[in-house]
């Protein structure tokens, strides 16, 4: 069963490796079609109008970039550990005496608890 669990986590790993690499062709493309467009940005039809397209062609780019940060997770927030100035102990805000004091007290025992007078 677990061979089983085991290959079928490796064939969908697999198969979202692909699909992701798949989806990341597919931006470089539109990237290298906005990147065109950005070179091209100004056009002039028959009637001798001018359109600029750089402001379309910039916001393309942008999404496609914001796309791209998603899908390799560039965008997730990354976990920061708060250290003490040397960078080595983790600093949560807590005084040490106040963590060996709190931390060091012997638990009551089952025994104890058990044999402890009722009280009303």
């Amino acid at each position: 069963m677990l061979a089983l669990e085991q290959d079928w986590q490796e064939f969908a790993r697999d198969t979202v490796d692909r699909e992701r690499g798949i989806t990341l062709a597919r931006l470089e493309r539109y990237v290298t079609i906005v990147n065109g467009k950005l070179a091209n940005a100004r056009t002039v039809d028959d009637e001798g109008r001018v359109h600029d397209q750089t402001l379309p062609a910039l916001r393309m780019a942008k999404e496609l970039e914001e796309t791209r940060a998603r899908m390799l997770g560039l965008n997730m927030p990354s976990k920061i550990a708060h250290t003490d100035p040397s960078g080595k102990k983790e600093y949560t805000g807590i005084p040490d005496d106040f963590k060996r004091r709190y931390f060091s007290q012997d638990l009551l025992e089952v025994e104890d608890i058990e044999d402890a007078d009722v009280v009303d």
